[in-house]
């Protein structure tokens, strides 16, 4: 269990990271849905902005173990845009098209989890690659001076 824990470490803390902001992000936008009914895109969408500057700061703190910079801070905006769409679209099917017969708060919960799982899975696999490039990148510049 040990030399699990230490190989998936990044994985493990990302995670947790992930966990921490999206309790934030599901509370934020439960309670701008409920001050702007059926505006669930805009809900999401501030909720995750806002999420986004937590997010940022963790994971590359204690996920990736990178100092913030701003090769980093674009990396992620790029990132963060992407799965911005993507869970957006998500949560819009989801809530309008395919659990519109739930009630409002499970219809909320579900389209929710299942968007961000979706958006977490493509953004940390992407975040994971372009880190390790900027990294080996910082590494061959350090080399030759």
């Amino acid at each position: 269990m040990r030399e699990f824990l230490k190989r998936n470490r990044q994985l493990i803390v990302y995670l947790l990271c992930s966990l921490v902001t999206t309790l934030g992000e599901m509370l934020l936008g439960w309670v701008i849905l409920k001050l702007l009914p059926e505006r669930i895109v805009v809900a999401n969408t501030v909720s995750l902005i806002l999420g986004g500057f937590m997010h940022y700061h963790l994971t590359t703190r204690y996920a990736f173990r990178m100092k913030h910079t701003a090769v980093g801070a674009a990396a992620y905006v790029a990132t963060f845009s992407l799965g911005l769409v993507v869970q957006d679209v998500a949560v819009y099917l989801l809530y309008h098209k395919l659990l519109d017969a739930l009630g409002e708060g499970l219809q909320y919960l579900l389209s929710k989890l299942i968007s961000m799982l979706l958006n977490l899975a493509v953004t940390y696999f992407l975040r994971d690659w372009i880190n390790r490039r900027i990294q080996e990148h910082a590494q061959k510049k350090a080399q030759k001076k």
